[in-house]
């Protein structure tokens, strides 16, 4: 009997040492797991910091990876609830403070020394996979700054978006201003629409400009109607109005409006 209860308290010992090991250094070794996860898929010299990890989320501040930290972000913080987790969501994902440094080359985009997918690459099998919702509630991303090479000359950009699911209702908004050398465009889109696997929404841009050598348009809005399947474009109808533009490259300098709707 003695025996027994001399083992059990060391057993209980032993796995108070374990929790308490556990607990001081869980945020190192999520930081170790986190950039492993990165490496195996690619990303260069990640560097990154937890600071929060529990049963209400995760945050990770001083994020950085890719050549010259193509790639920084001041915070990102995801928070849940055991319940979602058991439900396999999360509740919100916030990311602040965001810089990438990009470049096209041909049909392809590469960010932090990651080529991805090839613009326009056959998707024919994607048919086949099963649909995918988003696994959370709520996103925001705040203070977006994107430089962007390109085989016409550098493209910068800034922008912020959201996006919320309250159970199957989904709005969101994107805000984009963008210059380049020379010009620049700025518009902010909004949608709003219901559905699951597939949504079927409204798209309203307001707030744009256009101003460039070959096109000038100091005012545009538009409106429609759309569904997307499993991130992808299914049908659209999309109504554009261009209350005054002017084409000064054009022979004689065209000018005047457009109402345009494309399905």
């Amino acid at each position: 009997m003695k025996r027994t209860a001399r083992s059990l308290a060391l057993t209980l010992a032993a796995l108070a040492v374990f929790v308490a090991l556990l607990a001081v250094f869980r945020l190192p070794l999520a930081e170790a797991g986190v950039k492993a996860w990165l490496t195996a898929r690619g990303v260069t010299a990640p560097e990154l910091r937890v600071t929060r990890l529990g049963l209400s989320g995760l945050s990770v501040v001083g994020i950085s990876a890719g050549t010259g930290s193509a790639v920084t972000i001041a915070q990102i913080a995801i928070d849940w609830s055991p319940a979602t987790l058991l439900q396999g969501r999360v509740e919100t994902l916030a990311v602040e403070d965001v810089h990438i440094r990009a470049a096209i080359a041909g049909r392809s985009l590469t960010i932090a020394g990651i080529p991805l997918p090839a613009i326009g690459a056959d998707d024919s099998d994607a048919g086949d996979a099963e649909p995918y919702a988003l696994p959370l509630r709520r996103i925001d991303v705040s203070d977006a700054q994107i430089e962007l090479d390109t085989p016409y000359g550098p493209l910068s950009a800034t922008a912020s978006a959201h996006y919320i699911d309250a159970g199957g209702e989904i709005s969101g908004a994107v805000s984009v201003a963008a210059r380049g050398e020379p010009g620049h465009v700025r518009f902010t889109a909004t949608l709003g629409g219901a559905g699951s696997d597939r949504l079927d929404g409204t798209l309203n841009l307001a707030d744009g400009a256009i101003d460039t050598p070959v096109l000038q348009v100091p005012a545009f809005h538009g409106a429609g109607k759309l569904r997307i399947e499993d991130f992808r474009l299914g049908t659209a109808t999309i109504s554009l109005t261009v209350p005054e533009f002017t084409a000064p490259s054009l022979p004689g300098g065209l000018t005047g409006t457009i109402e345009a709707e494309a399905s």
